[in-house]
């Protein structure tokens, strides 16, 4: 049932305007949401309203390995039957100023976010977070987005640094290794992240609320 959109997955990306490819995030998005969603939202609901509502369109998201993991998640066909063999986790947040603990986050913003790891490759990590009624700047002025080590209800530091969702969206993926993704260096981060969801939340600064705009802990696992 995927197949429709897998052609449009793999289009060649668009021409990049920095040192990343970017590529067309509205389809990228259908792919991840329809993944991210077990089926819950039919793929001609998704064609309609790929996105949930934000404050203005979504035009520089920028992806990297993303494009690669779209399309693996479309070439599965994953429209709402489990795949043989398929073991993927997704992890699900819904995020929002009042979760903030410690100090005041936007009461008016709110957020989602799922998080998946990849078939065979167990020290990757995926992610789309999308946000709104949040002040949105460039990552440079202090957009930033991060997955923290806490459980609900207390703080933790960082072990997975996230896109700052600059134009209230943001996606990414992540693998154990990469220069500055996983502060701690720990071997295995990505795992348990998938297999202790409630021990991990995500977070989204903004230099209007610098300590955390908005907050959401990790929810789930359900497998595809």
């Amino acid at each position: 049932m995927c197949s429709t959109y897998h052609r449009r997955c793999n289009a060649p990306p668009v021409t990049p305007t920095s040192a990343r490819p970017t590529y067309d995030p509205e389809f990228f998005l259908v792919c991840l949401q329809l993944f991210a969603t077990s089926g819950r939202i039919s793929l001609d609901e998704l064609a309609r309203n790929p996105t949930k509502p934000r404050r203005k369109p979504m035009t520089t998201l920028t992806f990297r390995k993303l494009g690669l993991a779209a399309s693996a998640i479309c070439l599965f066909g994953l429209a709402g039957t489990s795949q043989a063999g398929h073991t993927n986790h997704v992890l699900d947040a819904k995020l929002s100023g009042a979760e903030m603990v410690g100090s005041m986050g936007d009461s008016d913003g709110k957020g989602y976010a799922h998080v998946f790891g990849i078939d065979g490759d167990p020290t990757t990590l995926c992610y789309v977070v999308q946000v709104d009624n949040i002040q949105t700047v460039p990552v440079k002025e202090g957009m930033a987005a991060h997955i923290h080590e806490a459980g609900k209800g207390m703080n933790g530091a960082p072990v997975a640094m996230l896109a700052g969702p600059e134009d209230g969206d943001a996606a990414d993926c992540l693998t154990e290794g990469e220069e500055g993704k996983f502060p701690t260096g720990e071997t295995g981060i990505v795992q348990r992240i998938l297999e202790n969801p409630s021990d991990f939340y995500i977070n989204v600064h903004n230099p209007e609320f610098p300590d955390g705009a908005i907050r959401g802990q990790l929810m789930g696992p359900h497998s595809m």
